[in-house]
Formats: C-alpha cells, sequence, structure tokens
C-alpha cells in the first residue's frame, strides 16, 4: 500500500535524508570500528544539528516548546533517517 504524503511530510522525509545522508552516514565506519561510539566532538555536533533540526522535539506538546507534529511527520522524518542501514539509527541516537 503506497501512502501520498503531504508537503509537510515530504519536508521532513527531505530533512532527515540530507542529514542522514550528510552527517550520519560518513561516520558509520568510525563507529563500526569503535564498539559504535564516536568522538566527543562528532556526538555532541550530531546531537546539536538533531536539536537544531527540530528531531529531538518532534512529539512535544507546543506548550512546552516542542513542535507537536502528527505521528505520519515524525515516522517520515525519523524513519527516513535510519532507512536502509540500522546503524544509522544508532549513530543518530548516540547509542554506544
Amino acid at each position: 500500500m503506497k501512502l501520498q504524503l503531504d508537503a509537510v511530510t515530504q519536508q521532513w522525509q527531505k530533512k532527515a535524508r540530507l542529514f542522514a545522508e550528510d552527517e550520519l552516514i560518513p561516520h558509520e565506519v568510525e563507529a563500526e570500528m569503535n564498539s559504535g561510539r564516536l568522538s566527543r566532538a562528532v556526538s555532541q555536533r550530531h546531537q546539536e544539528m538533531a536539536i537544531e533540526l527540530g528531531f529531538s522535539s518532534m512529539d512535544v506538546p507546543k506548550r512546552y516548546g516542542g513542535l507537536e507534529l502528527r505521528i505520519v511527520d515524525q515516522v517520515g522524518g525519523l524513519g527516513t533517517a535510519g532507512q536502509g542501514d540500522k546503524r544509522t539509527v544508532l549513530v543518530f541516537f548516540g547509542a554506544a
């Protein structure tokens, strides 16, 4: 079944895809060779970028400073970031 995604969800997908391609995937080998760990500087940059891009507050209600996105937008964004290789998600979420 193919869903038609609206412009908002497509924007979140694009944002997540670019973040993964430009920032996460280039560090997959480094993480793999170091038990899933990245340097503090890289991890901090990823965390700061994820916050700046809105990934950390997607589900948080607006009254608490979040984006309060629809589930489809959250899945569209975060699902895209980890599409294809689970290691990308681990790097994204800072898992060790």
